[in-house]
């Protein structure tokens, strides 16, 4: 699903995470707000993310890691906040992760070396 790119705003709807077939998911370059829902862990078979550049805000959920054949995560130019969380870098199939200009901290873990 590509949304990207467009003038869309308000939350990411819980509705989007119903669809277990999905691949990809596209909504960089919008102005999406809010936090990104917990419910994304239902995208089990989920490959690429694409949520940069958004206004989105609290924190990375942990449940991102059910997405366990995720191979492509960009999160940047957000307003996400808190650690990233251990159960990212546990996916076995992750290639890319980009985080950058976020409020991101917390301590780089071990786990990343997994990559």
């Amino acid at each position: 699903m590509r949304l990207s790119s467009n003038m869309l705003t308000g939350e990411i709807p819980d509705s989007l995470f119903e669809i277990p077939s999905l691949k990809e998911l596209s909504l960089h370059s919008n102005l999406l707000s809010g936090p990104i829902p917990t419910s994304i862990g239902n995208l089990t078979q989920l490959l690429r993310l694409y949520l940069y550049g958004n206004q989105l805000s609290g924190t990375i959920p942990s449940s991102i890691g059910n997405c366990s054949k995720l191979e492509d995560l960009e999160l940047s130019f957000n307003r996400l906040r808190g650690e990233i969380p251990n159960s990212i870098w546990r996916i076995p199939s992750l290639v890319n992760i980009l985080v950058h200009n976020n409020s991101l901290s917390g301590e780089l873990p071990t786990e990343m070396t997994n990559l």
